[in-house]
Order: C-alpha cells, then structure tokens, then sequence
C-alpha cells in the first residue's frame, strides 16, 4: 500500500488511536514541567492541563495529523511497526500549533 493508503487505514485503527492518545499524555507531561521561559508556553501549558484532565480531547486532532504524515505513513499500515519516536516526535512537534488553534485568546503577538 502506498502513504495515503496506509494513512486511511491509520486513521480507522483503534490501536493507532490509543498511541496518539498516550503520545498526546506523554507530551502533556512534558509541557507541565517544562520551564516558564519556553516559547508559547502559556498556551501550551493550557492544552496541556486540557489533556491531563481529558487524555482523549486531542486525539480526534492529532490522529490526522500523524496519521497524514509521510514520515509515519509510510512506514506502515500496522501501528505497532510505526516507530514509537517518530510517534513522539510529530505529537511534539505540532503541540504548539495545535495549542494555538485550541486556544487562539492566549496567543501573545
């Protein structure tokens, strides 16, 4: 299957949204204790809070977002061939976007 096959089927697997789901919690984790001084983090820190309160008000979000990804849609179909990290790192590196959609009145310009 090519990348946007394997995205289909990614974004319909209930394994792959229990990952997203976890990498979402994960990542929540780390904004709460990373230090004041980071870029955005007010606004991070709320989606934060949100996702530890609630780890599943971000999956429906991000699970298109990683799914869609060429890094980890072509790596497979099967979630648990994906690779953990490459999980980790696209939640990571979408959190501060995805922040700033879910709360735009914190946004500092």
């Amino acid at each position: 299957m090519g990348f946007l096959a394997n995205s289909a089927s990614l974004l319909k697997d209930a394994t792959f949204r229990d990952l997203i789901t976890a990498a979402c919690a994960y990542q929540a984790r780390l904004v709460m204790l990373e230090a004041d001084t980071i870029n955005k983090h007010a606004v991070r820190l709320a989606l934060a809070k949100e996702v530890l309160l609630d780890p599943m008000i971000l999956t429906a979000r991000m699970i298109i977002i990683v799914a869609t990804d060429k890094t980890i849609s072509e790596q497979s179909a099967n979630p648990l061939s994906i690779s953990e990290d490459d999980i980790l790192a696209k939640v990571a590196g979408a959190w501060t976007k995805v922040s700033e959609m879910q709360h735009p009145e914190l946004i500092v310009v």
